[in-house]
């Protein structure tokens, strides 16, 4: 059979799908990039992406025509609304191809996504379940006895299997980056896994599953980063970006690694505080880590405990030696999160002007609005056409009030880490979190700096607000 795998893009006719969250060319693809090692033969496969670019609709419905299966890839759901679009010319056309989608937005949506137009949608990882699909679509068997799939049947009723079997990472294929537009694309890092899983259960996250991580023997662990590290100088990126959810889970398989390494292999890595220690640090600037990005999320203690989040030992510290071993360490924050009041995100704020003052220029923060998961109906689809539709879905728990004070509290908390000196950093931080809500609001609304493309929304959101 031929089979189209699409990773597609979150751009409408070069309009952002949702215009304040910007996630275009981040990070190559890399769930079709393996699903095709596995399934080249006996089949012919063709990856296309436009996850960097407008989607060339008429490109992908002719290569569709050719196709007995087109899949697209969803990592999250602002590819959706694009491919929906997509979907539905192919349906127009009547275009004679299986229409199936995976990824982990697909993972956690599938009835939604069957009812609203796709033929078969994956949930969970996809290695061990594409083959069999592929092979029962090719003899025309049953699909019911095939675990991890969402479908229509002929009477478009639609019946759900279940999750996936988890696969065996050792036993996986590592993906060819060949056939990404690298040289145009102007992704931000090359990525690549070494590990699946988080064995946490942080209630907001979306790692698929919880508390189960498995990870790449360390010899594999290390192959793939230097894979991936050959394709650095030639797309013009600083890391290799790992799309583990949690890098260091292990200290032993991190040493194993390092021993494994013969040349520093520049890495930007997702790690847990809780998990670093001398040895553990020292080991990650051995293989070459450079940067450590660590969810913080919150400060107060009943905030942090409603969401199932334990952050374990000085935040200080744990900063101070990653930056002893030359690895700049990057902290993340929610605001907004469920049952959260003034006085915990106002806590945060603080903080966060605490550890820019401590560390200056060596500490890098990003801050991020809470919100539930997004498409869960299809009315709730339909609503968000727009940013100022969108954000009724940020922050559920709270009125509009909190939740425009909010906003506007990432929106500068954003805008001001990333355009100004730290000394400066400190005093518009204090001011903010010395100002009323309607101050901040109002700082937002005329704040006239130079943000980051997924920020810009936000300063639409607050001069297209009439309240």
């Amino acid at each position: 059979m031929r089979i189209l795998l699409v990773s597609p893009s979150p751009l409408n006719a070069g309009e952002w799908t949702i215009p304040y969250f910007d996630l275009r060319g981040h990070i190559p693809p890399l769930g079709i990039l393996i699903l095709k090692e596995i399934v080249k033969k006996p089949h012919d496969v063709e990856v296309i992406s436009y996850d960097h670019a407008v989607n060339d609709v008429h490109h992908i419905v002719r290569e569709s025509s050719k196709s007995d299966v087109t899949g697209f890839s969803l990592s999250n759901f602002f590819q959706y609304p694009a491919t929906r679009k997509i979907i539905q010319t192919l349906k127009q056309e009547e275009v004679n191809t299986k229409i199936v989608l995976g990824g982990p937005f697909s993972t956690y949506q599938g009835k939604f996504l069957c009812k609203d137009g796709a033929d078969i949608v994956v949930c969970g990882e996809g290695e061990i379940v594409f083959p069999q699909l592929l092979n029962a679509l090719e003899i025309n068997k049953p699909l019911t006895e095939i675990p991890g799939l969402v479908y229509r049947n002929r009477d478009n009723a639609v019946t759900d299997t279940g999750f996936a079997p988890l696969p065996q990472l050792d036993s996986i294929p590592l993906p060819c980056y060949d056939e990404l537009p690298l040289g145009e694309a102007g992704y931000k890092y090359m990525s690549c896994e070494t590990s699946r899983g988080c064995p946490n259960n942080c209630s907001f996250c979306t790692v698929y599953p919880r508390r189960t991580w498995r990870a790449y023997p360390p010899e594999k662990a290390v192959t793939a980063m230097n894979r991936a590290y050959k394709y650095i100088e030639y797309a013009k990126m600083p890391y290799v970006f790992l799309a583990d959810s949690n890098f260091t889970v292990s200290a032993k398989r991190i040493n194993q690694m390092a021993e494994l390494t013969d040349d520093e292999i520049p890495v930007y890595c997702p790690a847990q505080l809780n998990h670093l220690n001398e040895n553990v640090v020292a080991d990650l600037e051995k293989i070459g880590v450079k940067a450590a990005f660590m969810g913080i999320e919150a400060v107060a203690e009943n905030t942090l405990a409603s969401i199932n989040k334990k952050v374990v030992g000085s935040v200080e510290k744990k900063c101070q030696l990653l930056l002893d071993h030359s690895i700049i360490p990057r902290l993340s924050f929610i605001f907004g999160l469920p049952g959260e009041g003034r006085a915990s995100v106002i806590s945060s704020l603080k903080y966060i002007k605490h550890m820019v003052e401590l560390f200056r220029e060596n500490m890098d923060v990003v801050v991020f609005p809470y919100r539930k998961d997004l498409s869960t109906t299809f009315s709730e689809f339909e609503n968000l056409k727009s940013l100022e539709t969108t954000v009724h879905f940020l922050m559920p728990d709270h009125d509009q009030k909190f939740r425009k004070w909010v906003i506007a509290l990432v929106y500068l908390v954003n805008t001001y880490h990333n355009t100004q000196p730290p000394e400066e950093q400190v005093v518009l931080f204090d001011k903010i979190i010395k100002s009323s809500p309607q101050t901040v609001i109002k700082l937002a609304e005329t704040y006239g700096g130079r943000q980051r493309p997924w920020l810009c929304g936000f300063q639409k959101y607050f001069q297209s607000d009439t309240e």
